[in-house]
């Protein structure tokens, strides 16, 4: 896996470094011959976006359908760094002005800065869920987190009977519900870990070492904790893994719609 992940980025490299060799001296060739390098740069931009574009339509085409998942990401992510290339080239690397290439610029390095995000949540999140040591199917996560929470309720009524839950702080004890009742700390999951929840793994560590009455109760509810986090972990993993298109993807279609204007806009002028 490792290895092919170093070809792969090397593969990647590769191409980006030939693209911008290829765009370099086509540009130069254009201004040789003194064409108008605006609007052939804009027409393979706007080709290479609609492209990119299809990557979120090729579940409705038969034949791209067939192409493997990891096929196209990759062939998403080389054209999307030719994209960037082909709009510095379109700009002249320059700042553009007026509001609505403003506007339209502002929005391609918006789309362009998400697929960025998207290629580490991509290339980072399945790693750090292989590390969980549990993995939970993301749709039943719920219901794992309902069984905990039943489990620490059935817990803290035995520990009631036996007159070992006084012994415990009322304080933790709502931290404790607040823990089990929902999926906590989601953001925090993504980067490290909670630390609500390291909080509490060391008031039972010390309640565990201190106080040797209540230290059944506490094992067991550490147990419980610890499970918790695990599944907190997976569920923050998962869902920034299903969901962070939600953040990329719309913008992509406005892109086009504006775009599109702008084609019109400059043909207008134009003529």
């Amino acid at each position: 896996m490792g290895r092919r992940i170093i070809k792969q980025n090397y593969t990647n490299l590769a191409i980006f470094v030939f693209s911008i060799l290829g765009i370099n001296y086509f540009y130069i060739l254009t201004e040789i011959a003194r064409i108008n390098t605006s609007y052939i740069s804009g027409w393979i931009l706007f080709s290479s976006i609609m492209l990119l574009s299809l990557y979120g339509l090729r579940r409705f085409f038969l034949p791209f359908s067939k192409v493997s998942i990891t096929n196209w990401r990759v062939f998403h992510i080389v054209l999307g760094q030719f994209s960037v290339l082909a709009f510095l080239f379109h700009t002249k690397f320059s700042f553009v002005t007026g509001y609505f290439q403003i506007g339209l610029a502002f929005l391609f390095i918006l789309i362009s800065l998400t697929g960025l995000v998207g290629v580490y949540i991509q290339r980072t999140i399945p790693k750090k869920l292989s590390q969980n040591g549990i993995e939970f199917l993301y749709e039943q996560i719920p219901s794992h987190r309902q069984n905990l929470h039943n489990e620490f309720g059935i817990l803290v009524a035995k520990s009631a009977e036996s007159g070992t839950l006084p012994l415990i702080s009322s304080e933790i004890l709502e931290n404790l519900h607040s823990h089990f009742a929902a999926n906590k700390n989601l953001l925090s999951y993504f980067f490290y870990q909670s630390k609500p929840a390291i909080l509490l793994k060391r008031e039972l560590t010390s309640l565990i070492s201190l106080n040797t009455d209540c230290k059944l109760i506490a094992t067991e509810l550490l147990k419980l904790v610890e499970q918790k986090n695990r599944l907190d972990h997976s569920y923050a993993n998962q869902f920034i893994l299903k969901h962070w298109k939600m953040l990329h993807a719309p913008f992509i279609g406005a892109l086009v719609l504006l775009i599109t204007l702008h084609i019109f806009l400059v043909y207008s002028f134009r003529m």
